[in-house]
């Protein structure tokens, strides 16, 4: 959520930067249609100029957060997304294992059958924990948010 919020903040400061983008390009065209001096229009050149430099260099701060606040947004869309997974395997898993609490028969084909589905499940949480270490980023997600 504070993720999100920070990117609709600077989703609107893009949206305000492009509109002050626009008024000073329409800024240099007024200028460029005085009738002025050369000092003046030199000294009118030079300010406009740093104005659309700084717009530039601020334009491209926003876009940098932007795109920083969309990837940690989608890691931590992703990392909710296994949680949610992991919850479910969870508890399938305790299911199958309070399942398998059973009295086990004398015979050796019982035990050997217990044995085949506790490392079934062995196998299945192998695999599981597996697919979570691609989640090595998302502890990097306070950092950004921090940062932002």
């Amino acid at each position: 959520e504070l993720i999100q919020e920070q990117l609709n903040k600077y989703s609107k400061l893009n949206e305000e930067c492009v509109q002050v983008g626009s008024d000073l390009d329409q800024l240099d065209k007024d200028g460029r249609k005085m009738l002025l001096s050369s000092p003046d229009l030199l000294t009118l050149t030079e300010l406009l100029s740093g104005l659309h430099d700084r717009h530039s260099r601020i334009m491209m701060a926003i876009k940098d957060k932007t795109r920083s606040l969309g990837e940690a947004l989608k890691k931590c869309k992703e990392a909710h997304e296994k949680a949610d997974q992991s919850l479910a395997v969870i508890s399938r898993i305790q299911a199958e294992i309070k399942e398998l609490q059973k009295p086990v028969g004398s015979k050796v084909e019982d035990v050997q059958g217990m044995l085949d589905d506790y490392q079934k499940l062995l196998d299945e949480l192998k695999n599981w924990k597996n697919g979570l270490g691609d989640l090595e980023g998302v502890g990097n997600l306070q950092n950004i948010i921090q940062q932002q």
